[in-house]
């Protein structure tokens, strides 16, 4: 029986084993999946699968799927350092799932924003990539 891969664990891996973001002067304090915490300190990551699912176009077991993963800082600067790291750790690079081949991995949409916090002290600056991921079952 075909089981779908664990791709969230994958992405969390890359990011958390990454000398891209930690060798940052200020790196990101937490990698979160889905939502960050209320009280998330920045800057931090955040990940979310946005997009696809197995296509089931060929007898073997594709999949088609795209990553959100944001970047969230204090400055621009910071937060654009982040989202390079993020680009060059993702775009046409690798990751390893067990029992799949990942044979394309893209960034291919970008956004933008700077939003003030709750009590509009301070800006949040907040870069993000849609990461574009096709595997198939060995």
């Amino acid at each position: 029986m075909p089981t779908l891969p664990n791709t969230d664990a994958a992405i969390f891996a890359k990011l958390d084993g990454s000398s891209e973001l930690s060798g940052l002067g200020t790196p990101p304090t937490e990698i979160y999946s889905y939502r960050a915490h209320s009280s998330a300190v920045l800057p931090y990551i955040l990940f979310i699968l946005v997009d696809g699912a197995p296509t089931n176009e060929q007898p073997r077991n594709d999949l088609d799927i795209v990553y959100r993963v944001s970047s969230f800082g204090p400055s621009r600067t910071v937060t654009r350092a982040m989202h390079q790291a993020v680009f060059e750790l993702f775009h046409e690079g690798s990751l390893t799932i067990a029992g799949w081949t990942v044979y394309s991995l893209k960034c291919e949409g970008e956004t933008r924003e700077a939003e003030d916090t709750n009590d509009e002290s301070e800006q949040v600056f907040h870069y993000t990539w849609d990461i574009r991921l096709r595997a198939s079952e060995d």
